[in-house]
This record gives C-alpha cells, sequence and structure tokens, in this order.
C-alpha cells in the first residue's frame, strides 16, 4: 500500500475479511433481544437496531455492485469509449 503505515494495511485487511461478523452478530443480538424481553416494545426496538446494521452492509454491497457491474457493461458495450 502506498505511503500507510503497516498496521494501517493489516487492520484494513482484517476488517474487510471479518466483515461477515457485523451481520451475523446483530442478528444474534436481535435474537437475544427478544428472549431477554419477551415480545415487548424494548424488544422491538433494540431488535430493529440491532438490524440496521445488516441492512446497511447489504444494502451498501448491493449498489457497489450494481454500480461497478453497470460500468463494466456500458464500457463493454460502447467499445471503452467512456472514461473510467
Amino acid at each position: 500500500m502506498s505511503g500507510q503505515p503497516a498496521w494501517l494495511a493489516k487492520t484494513r485487511q482484517w476488517a474487510i475479511r471479518n466483515a461477515w461478523l457485523c451481520p451475523a452478530a446483530a442478528v444474534a443480538l436481535a435474537a437475544l433481544a427478544f428472549l431477554a424481553f419477551g415480545f415487548s416494545l424494548m424488544a422491538a426496538v433494540l431488535a430493529a437496531l440491532f438490524l440496521v446494521c445488516p441492512a446497511l452492509i447489504a444494502w451498501g454491497a448491493i449498489s457497489e455492485w450494481r454500480h461497478k457491474h453497470s460500468a463494466r457493461v456500458r464500457r463493454w458495450i460502447d467499445g471503452g469509449r467512456h472514461a473510467r
């Protein structure tokens, strides 16, 4: 990596490699909220807050994939006339 400390590069690699932990942990915490508080308003609010993380990650991943895919298709159709 250009001009980055080694620890920062390792931290980024670790974060990319373990990004799946956030959605899995959030779903588990949402389930634990319902187990701890039963089906109440407090548990529903906690579960909703815990499930925002996986929803945002999924939305970001899908939109990024669609953006890259559509740019790749446009370059293929136009014969590479679009600038990257």
